[in-house]
């Protein structure tokens, strides 16, 4: 995931990350077109920040994936596609 670089007089953090807690689970969804909606996982969140971009606030965030939450095939993809043996 490529993010942009920070600068400090451009960047505030979120009150929610600042503090030294463990990062949060959250779930990841991408809008294809207006009423549809496609999963694309769940992630640690690490940080956010909001930026000033060409007059609107832009909101960013630092995400990890979730080893224990994501799986690493998609479970309608046929087990041999994906190199898997069936039991």
């Amino acid at each position: 995931m490529a993010l942009l670089p920070r600068t400090a007089s451009s960047t505030r953090r979120l009150a929610a990350t600042r503090t030294e807690s463990p990062a949060k689970s959250v779930r990841v969804y991408e809008k294809v077109r207006s009423g549809i909606w496609v999963f694309n996982g769940s992630f640690r969140l690490l940080d956010a920040w909001a930026e000033e971009i060409d007059g609107r606030r832009v909101f960013k965030f630092r995400l990890e994936t979730d080893p224990d939450a994501t799986p690493v095939t998609d479970s309608r993809e046929p087990m041999e596609a994906a190199g898997i043996e069936p039991a």
